[in-house]
């Protein structure tokens, strides 16, 4: 239950430090960016520091932007949990049951960090195939 409430807790504050913190800005054009996070405007055309959607298509850049986002948290939940299971070996105290999970703890970490990794590439590939610019 405990692990849960970390876990919980840890996502909610890395959602909201991306997602609600660069709204506060959202009528300034500059690029801004919290933790990596990136503005939701990123990309888009600026008039008199006032974001300006001109075309229906530059939807698709803050759509980009929130799949940035998603990637980005994903990142940080995947080296929150290679920290965490280095975490429990380091207190398992020689027992085999407590490495074993930690050991397995870290390999379910690498692998959600290589999808991750992936999933980095697999965006940029569709990103380009349709056009878009990558950041």
């Amino acid at each position: 239950m405990m692990k849960r409430l970390v876990v919980y807790t840890l996502l909610v504050s890395v959602l909201c430090a991306g997602l609600f913190a660069p709204s506060a800005y959202a009528a300034k054009c500059p690029d801004q960016s919290i933790l990596g996070f990136p503005a939701w405007f990123q990309g888009l055309e600026c008039e008199k520091d006032t974001v300006q959607i001109t075309d229906m298509n530059q939807i698709w850049i803050i759509v980009m932007n929130v799949v940035q986002w998603l990637i980005i948290a994903g990142g940080y939940v995947a080296l929150y949990f290679i920290v965490w299971s280095g975490f429990k070996y380091i207190t398992a105290a020689g027992d085999p049951q407590k490495i074993t999970s930690a050991k397995n703890a870290l390999t379910n970490a690498i692998i959600g960090l290589i999808i991750v990794l992936a999933s980095v590439a697999i965006v940029r590939t569709v990103q380009a195939s349709i056009g878009g610019v990558i950041t």
